[in-house]
C-alpha cells in the first residue's frame, strides 16, 4: 500500500471532517466509507475481505506485542539501568524486516548503522510534523530540555 493518499482520497477525508465539525474518530471514518461503498475514494484503501482483514489485524497485534515487550538495559558507560523496548525492527540480510533483540542488534555493525539511520529519519519526521505547528524555537527548546532531563514517563526513565 502506498503511504500517501491520492488527491481524491484527501478530498474525501476533508468532506468527512466538514460534515463532523472538524473532529472524526477512526470508527466514524470506517462507518462512513463502508456506507458509501465503492463510490468513496477511500474504499479501496480498506481491506474488505474479512479473512484477510482478520489476519492483518492479528499481525498488527503480533507487531504490538514485539514492540511492547520491555527489558532493563544499562547503556555503555552509565551506572543506572533504563527500561527500553526489547526489540527493534530492522532489515535482515535477506531484505526482510525482522524484530531483533536490542542486545543482539548492538553487536552488529550493520544493525547499528540501520538504527542510526532510523534515528535520523524519526527526528526528521518529528521536526517536519511539529516545527510548522508549534514553531522552531519551541521545538528546539523542548528537544534541548529532553536531552538534559528525560521526563519521568519516558522509556529512558530510570528503573527501580
Amino acid at each position: 500500500m502506498d503511504s500517501r493518499l491520492s488527491k481524491d482520497q484527501e478530498n474525501a477525508i476533508e468532506i468527512v471532517f466538514e460534515q463532523n465539525k472538524g473532529e472524526v474518530t477512526a470508527e466514524q471514518l470506517l462507518d462512513i466509507v463502508k456506507a458509501c461503498g465503492e463510490d468513496n475514494p477511500l474504499y479501496k484503501v480498506f481491506e474488505w475481505d474479512d479473512t484477510a482483514a482478520a489476519r492483518q489485524y492479528r499481525l498488527s497485534q503480533a507487531r504490538w506485542i514485539l514492540r511492547a515487550s520491555r527489558v532493563n538495559f544499562r547503556p555503555e558507560g552509565e551506572l543506572e539501568t533504563v527500561q527500553i523496548r526489547r526489540t527493534i525492527n530492522l532489515q535482515a540480510s535477506d531484505e526482510k524486516m525482522v524484530y531483533v533483540r536490542v542486545e543482539d542488534a548492538l553487536k552488529s555493525k550493520e544493525y547499528v548503522e540501520q538504527m542510526k539511520r532510523q534515528c535520523e529519519n524519526v527526528l526528521d519526521s518529528w521536526f517536519e510534523k511539529w516545527r510548522p505547528l508549534l514553531g522552531e524555537k519551541f521545538v528546539q527548546e523542548m528537544l534541548s530540555e529532553r536531552m538534559k532531563s528525560p521526563s519521568a514517563n519516558s522509556p529512558r526513565s530510570k528503573t527501580a
